[in-house]
């Protein structure tokens, strides 16, 4: 069994319950109208009020009783009106994630206000708490207070791939907004390549390649992403399904020239990235350097 260490101050909120309930108890046995705390301050005795049961009904004390020596739970309801159950909507989660996006500025990153941004961040929050296609993401969305934050009413999945298609002309402008708050002189860039397999042949990158999904001999596109040092997306390139990971090293080494305005770069990666031909090509580019590491053949030539 794994124990926790409980913090001392939900410690003292369950003695100070415990002792409220202990006192309350006590006032409704002997039939007190209030129930009082005895504590000495400086030296002297002096009493604060816990609860005043003078203004309760009987059947509202009888019931306090009951749940006090646990016989029923303290739900007071009317025996002759029925309760009305309506539906409930996902709140909490939905708050958190808002919450998040603003403090680290994601809306203004996107766009200035308006529906178009508004899809998209109920986009990502659904990504992040439902992923779904995009028919069950509308759906979704009258299941939560979304609508309070965003401008989401009305909404078909025909709205969410138009809201797509306008966010990504952006993507150059987003991308060097996030170099601007997350490149520095002597920082480092993470770069890796992945994929993302496909059922059908919809687009012309879809290629049968080396899956990184366990997915052989499916259609797949391929993706490289670089991030600062702290893991924060800041670029992404999609190439085909069917590139090796080598090929896709010197377009990123130009897109971090070209489109971050970096001109001094170290290189460190394996062999497997920097061989000989992208060295040869790195050679001929100026304020690049990098380190990498030998073969066997290479070190005894």
């Amino acid at each position: 069994m794994v124990s926790r260490k409980v913090p001392n101050s939900r410690i003292k909120i369950y003695k100070l319950l415990k002792l409220i309930l202990f006192y309350l108890a006590i006032s409704l046995k002997l039939g007190f109208s209030r129930s009082h705390h005895g504590y000495r301050e400086a030296g002297q005795v002096k009493r604060r009020v816990l609860a005043n049961l003078s203004a309760l009904d009987t059947a509202t004390i009888e019931a306090l009783k009951l749940q006090l020596k646990g016989e029923q739970p303290l739900f007071l309801v009317n025996e002759d009106q029925p309760i009305d159950v309506g539906p409930g909507f996902q709140h909490g989660q939905i708050l958190a994630i808002m919450t998040a996006m603003d403090r680290l500025g994601l809306p203004d990153l996107i766009s200035p206000p308006g529906q178009k941004r508004d899809l998209v961040l109920a986009m990502i929050i659904n990504r992040i708490l439902k992923p779904s296609s995009q028919l069950t993401t509308t759906k979704w969305w009258s299941t939560t207070t979304l609508s309070n934050y965003l401008d989401i009413q009305n909404i078909d999945e025909n709205d969410l791939y138009d809201a797509m298609d306008w966010l990504l002309p952006l993507q150059p402008i987003i991308e060097r907004r996030l170099s601007i708050r997350h490149l520095f002189p002597g920082d480092s860039i993470f770069y890796d390549v992945s994929s993302t397999y496909m059922e059908y042949k919809i687009y012309q990158l879809t290629k049968i390649g080396n899956s990184s999904n366990k997915k052989m001999g499916k259609l797949q596109i391929n993706y490289g992403l670089l991030t600062d040092k702290m893991g924060c997306p800041i670029n992404i390139e999609l190439y085909p399904g069917n590139i090796s990971d080598p090929t896709t090293f010197i377009p990123m080494v130009e897109t971090i020239r070209n489109k971050f305005n970096i001109s001094k770069i170290i290189i460190i990666g394996d062999r497997g990235r920097l061989g000989a031909k992208n060295i040869e090509i790195l050679k001929g580019m100026d304020g690049i350097d990098w380190i990498t590491s030998l073969n066997s053949v290479s070190i005894q030539s």
